[in-house]
Order: structure tokens, then C-alpha cells, then sequence
């Protein structure tokens, strides 16, 4: 009789334990699925190629179980990124790592560089167009052009002074880093968009040079030089 009180105590012992052993699992499994996470969503719709600042984000707070492994919630991670080519984001909506991209993943991200009513014009180049000299993005450069009057007379002028490089690639199309040996094959750079036809017209009909000369940066950006012999060339005027 005693054995058998003894075994009933026991297993009562053991039913009660897996009680409260699943009472206190399943209170700590609540709690998780509630306790609240405070994530960014966007303020407004975010149009395509926009960069993300913090005045695009505003914080609500969420279970944490609501959060899927690719939302980014963190403003230091989301802050500098671009919204991508393919679409919007809603307003209201959490961040997803696919809806953005960063700076050195985007092979268009010359265009952002861009000012007001500017352009990429791609210029190849050779070792010689360039004059050896080590370039990269940010700084600016003269823009010469070589050619030759129908009476064969040659001629070479600065035809726009101060015009920024936005990103050297190589041969590949791929973006040349600083920290890259390889020489560029094409240099990007910003230019107005009125000036797109007198280096269009150059191009076929001359030679485009640059040089990191000391006017490079006593203008503003890309000035056209007026009164270029190279200009009036390009016009058909002498």
C-alpha cells in the first residue's frame, strides 16, 4: 500500500511538473511573440532611384514576431541606401533588403551624381586622351578638343572648363575603385545637357583630351568656353 502512494506521488509529481514545465514554455513563447520592436516604415512613397535620409523614416513599435529575417530596421543600415529601378515603396511599408541597393551595387549610380539639368556623357579614352595623369571621381577636369579646319589647319582649345569626373570604368564597363591598378577604358562624366551636341559633333569629327589643369577648379562647374576656336569649329563658323 505504500509503494503504490509512494508511485502515486510520484507520478503526480511529474504530471505536475510537465504542467507548469508547459505553462512557463508557453508564457515565455507569449512573450516573445509580444514583446514590441520598434521598426522604421517609410513617411511617404518612395519613387524609384530615391536615396533613403532619415526624414523617410518614422518608428512604430511591433511584436518582434511579426519581423521577418530580410526587414531592415536599423537606421544606420538604411540611411545612404537607394530605392531600386524596378519600383516604389508604399508608404507605411517596413524596408525589405530586396526593395533597395547600396551605392556599390548600382551600376547606374553615376546618374545620381548628377545636378539640375546635367548629363553622363561617356568619353573612351586612352592613355594618351588623358595625358597619364591618375584620375577619380570628384575631381574636375578640362575638356579640350583637337581638330582641323577643311583647309587642313590644326587646331586644339578648351572647349568646357571644370567638368567633373563621376566614375571611372575599364574595359568591361566595371567600376575602377582607387584602390584598382587597372587602367580606364572610359571615364564618366557630368556635363549640361545643352553642351551634349558640341561633344557629339567632337567626337566624330576630332579628339577629345583631358587635363587637370590649375583653372580646373577656378570656375563653376562645366563652363563653356565662348569664345573657343574650337567652339566656332564645331559651329562650322570661321
Amino acid at each position: 500500500m505504500k509503494k503504490k502512494i509512494v508511485f502515486t506521488l510520484t507520478a503526480l509529481t511529474a504530471v505536475l511538473v510537465l504542467i507548469f514545465s508547459g505553462i512557463f514554455l508557453f508564457r515565455r513563447e507569449l512573450t516573445r511573440r509580444l514583446s514590441l520592436v520598434s521598426v522604421p516604415i517609410s513617411v511617404s512613397t518612395l519613387p524609384p532611384r530615391h536615396l533613403i535620409t532619415v526624414d523617410d523614416l518614422t518608428w512604430i513599435d511591433v511584436p518582434s514576431a511579426y519581423l521577418q529575417a530580410d526587414i531592415l530596421w536599423e537606421e544606420a543600415e538604411l540611411v545612404g541606401l537607394w530605392t531600386r529601378l524596378e519600383g516604389t515603396i508604399p508608404a507605411g511599408s517596413f524596408f525589405y533588403q530586396e526593395m533597395l541597393d547600396a551605392p556599390e551595387a548600382m551600376a547606374d549610380f553615376s546618374v545620381t551624381l548628377l545636378n539640375k539639368d546635367q548629363a553622363v556623357f561617356p568619353l573612351a579614352v586612352t592613355i594618351s586622351e588623358i595625358s597619364g595623369q591618375l584620375m577619380q571621381p570628384g575631381q574636375q577636369v578640362d575638356l579640350y578638343v583637337y581638330g582641323k579646319w577643311p583647309e587642313g589647319q590644326e587646331m586644339m582649345d578648351c572647349l568646357l572648363r571644370g567638368v567633373r569626373v563621376l566614375e571611372l570604368q575599364n574595359r568591361n564597363g566595371e567600376r575602377i575603385g582607387q584602390a584598382d591598378d587597372t587602367l580606364p577604358s572610359t571615364v564618366l562624366l557630368a556635363v549640361d545637357q545643352t553642351y551634349l551636341a558640341y561633344l557629339s559633333i567632337a567626337e566624330k569629327k576630332g579628339r577629345i583630351e583631358l587635363y587637370l589643369t590649375a583653372s580646373s577648379y577656378a570656375e563653376p562647374e562645366c563652363q563653356l568656353m565662348e569664345n573657343s576656336e574650337v567652339l566656332r569649329w564645331l559651329k562650322d563658323e570661321r
